[in-house]
């Protein structure tokens, strides 16, 4: 199904030493996720290690691999597009790593900015980035063992947080991450 050697021999060419670790460590923090929610390990695994490769990518470079792109996030811009390398590396994947699975193409799409209705492997990517196994922060361990438990509260906890920094700094709010935040939080009203 998946050449997994040419897509970490791919990864390694794009991404930092650090930065490689880093998307292993989500690959298998994402495969014991997708073990508890009955969702495909394979899936997850892939979806986790590349949810990062355009993370270190250019704006020219991230341009590059829109070229055939129609349509961009109405946000993007050379002042933020650090935070569409999801976005960026989705289209990356299609385009050169023949991912052709939509889950997995929308789980590394929407990893940083969250969306409206998010699929189970959505969450799964989000919740992994956020508390694999080199991430330290107070609270870590209490993340860690919530997202066993229901993949909501880190991804309503990060989106919270996202947006109270960027008003805070007078930025404008993703539309992607407001519908987010909104639609698990109304999921959660009984």
């Amino acid at each position: 199904m998946y050449d997994l050697i040419f897509i970490c021999k791919e990864l390694k060419s794009k991404v930092s030493e650090r930065r490689y670790n880093h998307c292993i460590n989500v690959g298998c923090m994402a495969k014991k996720l997708a073990k508890i929610y009955s969702v495909d390990e394979k899936k997850a695994y892939i979806a986790g290690i590349l949810h990062d490769i355009a993370k270190e990518m250019s704006y020219e470079d991230q341009l590059k691999v829109l070229e055939d792109v129609s349509t961009y996030p109405p946000e993007f811009s050379r002042r933020n597009y650090r935070v569409f390398h999801g976005w960026v590396g989705s289209v990356y994947a299609k385009k050169y790593l023949k991912i052709t699975d939509e889950d997995v193409l929308n789980a590394i799409r929407y990893h940083t900015t969250g969306r409206k209705n998010m699929s189970v492997l959505e969450k799964i990517i989000y919740n992994a980035d956020c508390i694999s196994i080199e991430r330290r922060f107070e609270g870590i361990e209490y993340f860690r063992r919530a997202a066993q438990l229901d993949l909501n509260i880190v991804i309503i906890d990060k989106l919270s947080k996202a947006i109270k920094e960027s008003v805070r700094k007078q930025r404008r709010i993703l539309i992607n991450t407001f519908e987010a935040y909104n639609d698990l939080i109304d999921s959660q009203i009984i």
